[in-house]
């Protein structure tokens, strides 16, 4: 099982470093970029893409605005137990107060 490991240890690295680029790619505008590389990682399952597709959703950020859309990833992020997706998905909850949605 040792080979398991190291391959699972080695995909967490490749993700991890593909987060990186994405948030780079964000913070410089890039959204289209950071988007294409998200979908993926939150298709596999990875809470904190989920968090950060949900957040442009609620934004605005490289997609037309979707509320539902970004209810939906935020739920995700927020039932994995992403932090930030928990915080995200009660923002956009209490939208009315003028809460940031955020990418992390």
């Amino acid at each position: 099982m040792r080979w398991l490991d190291r391959l699972r240890q080695r995909n967490r690295a490749a993700d991890s470093d593909r987060m990186a680029t994405a948030l780079s790619c964000a913070k410089a505008g890039d959204y289209a970029t950071a988007l294409a590389i998200w979908e993926p990682l939150a298709q596999a399952g990875n809470a904190r893409a989920q968090n950060n597709i949900g957040a442009c959703f609620a934004e605005g950020l490289g997609v037309t605005m979707d509320r539902n859309l970004a209810r939906r990833w935020l739920q995700l992020a927020a039932e994995a137990g992403d932090p930030v997706g928990q915080r995200n998905y009660a923002a956009l909850h209490m939208r009315d107060a003028d809460a940031d949605i955020d990418i992390a």
